[in-house]
């Protein structure tokens, strides 16, 4: 069954996309079925330089058979955009936790929504920890740490619009889409899908976790 398609990353675009020497094109694909204990589709990396890609397909195959509709991402365009923020909440200690609750009642915001974990589809930054308690992915091969390398989001920004882009400030539908939503995947029930990887080594097996 054909793989399909996810996101297409140039390194010319993409601050801190860093991959196998002489590779400058990340291509992201997966199996619309449920894999593992998490039951995520099966995600692939593939690592290549934009020089040899000629031919680009117009109509790639697609698999004649999916688990769920919404694994498989309706076409949209990247627009690389760097963000600061700051690891969730779980990840503070006791200290910065009660530092952090002070100053959201003074200036009156949340800090999860303001400036923690960035939503959206995003490569590299802190993982969301949104369910579940923090906890390391380790590497199966070198037992090293690994870390978040893309998560994929089933929205782009959260119902307050902190992280929504000012770009699309005055857009609610696209092309019958909401503006929030331009993939249309979704990920268990609205959650995200991390991606790790290891830092040790680009053949490393990956991890997917829900989060």
């Amino acid at each position: 069954m054909p793989l399909l398609p996810v996101a297409q990353l140039y390194a010319r675009d993409t601050p801190g996309l860093d991959g196998p020497l002489g590779c400058d094109l990340l291509q992201v694909l997966w199996c619309p079925f449920e894999h593992g204990e998490e039951a995520l589709p099966g995600v692939q990396l593939r690592w290549r330089r934009a020089d040899d890609v000629a031919a680009v397909l117009t109509d790639p195959p697609a698999p004649f058979l999916v688990e769920h509709d919404e694994y498989v991402p309706e076409p949209c365009v990247v627009h690389p955009e760097q963000v600061r923020e700051y690891p969730a909440p779980h990840e503070l200690s006791r200290e910065l936790r009660e530092r952090v609750g002070v100053w959201e009642e003074s200036v009156g915001l949340v800090y999860q929504y303001e400036l923690g974990v960035a939503t959206g589809w995003k490569l590299g930054g802190w993982g969301p920890w949104s369910f579940r308690d923090p906890s390391p992915e380790v590497c199966g091969v070198c037992d090293a740490v690994m870390l978040p390398f893309l998560y994929v989001d089933s929205t782009e920004w959260d119902g307050n619009d902190s992280w929504r882009p000012l770009e699309d400030a005055d857009e609610r539908q696209v092309d019958d889409r909401p503006a929030y939503m331009p993939t249309m995947v979704e990920i268990g029930r609205t959650h995200g899908m991390q991606i790790y990887t290891c830092p040790n080594s680009h053949d490393h097996p990956l991890s997917t976790v829900t989060q």
